[in-house]
């Protein structure tokens, strides 16, 4: 998030005032005007194989945990429904579909399904975007995707609505498995 940030006020310096400031010129369209490379780069430049962008997977995985996190609570409030998985409605393992979707990653759409993805997680500190699988009925599954303080956020059938919730003794204690996607 911060990194956004960051970024966002490099890229609006020139509008913001803040260019003088940082003693840039403060006429973007004076620069823009310059010719930066003479046109024979430019046309060897043109020649060549597209650019790819490529991030280290450090940089790639965070990328893809802030657009979990950030549609994770964009989600909140939405009605549950089980069964449901739509814009309007969603159950438990919708809601993490959906979520995990806005980052181009598919996943199952059952919980029980939900319990053979990434990577299983014993005795480590827990991660923003692990998967919280619990059980809270004998044959009922429930999972919640973990926030990075001591919260998870997850359809809740009994509140009706998508929800954050503090990772209590009592969620500890109904937890069956961690899943790691990140």
């Amino acid at each position: 998030m911060i990194r956004r940030q960051l970024c966002a006020a490099v890229i609006l310096l020139p509008c913001c005032g803040l260019a003088q400031a940082a003693g840039l010129p403060l006429r973007l369209s004076e620069q823009l005007q310059k010719p930066a490379v003479s046109s024979s780069v430019v046309a060897s430049v043109s020649r060549a194989a597209p650019l790819r962008l490529q991030l280290s997977d450090d940089a790639s995985a965070s990328l893809v945990n802030d657009i979990v996190l950030d549609k994770a609570m964009a989600m909140l409030g939405t009605q549950y429904e089980f069964g449901g998985n739509n814009a309007g409605t969603v159950d438990c393992s919708a809601l993490v579909q959906q979520i995990f979707g806005s980052a181009g990653m598919a996943l199952p759409r059952t919980t029980r399904e939900l319990l053979k993805v990434g990577e299983s997680v014993r005795n480590t500190p827990l991660r923003a975007g692990d998967l919280l699988l619990y059980r809270w009925r004998r044959h009922q599954l429930h999972v919640a995707v973990y926030l990075d303080d001591g919260h998870i956020v997850h359809a809740s059938p009994s509140v009706g609505r998508v929800i954050v919730t503090e990772l209590d003794a009592q969620w500890r204690r109904h937890l069956v498995a961690i899943r790691r996607l990140l």
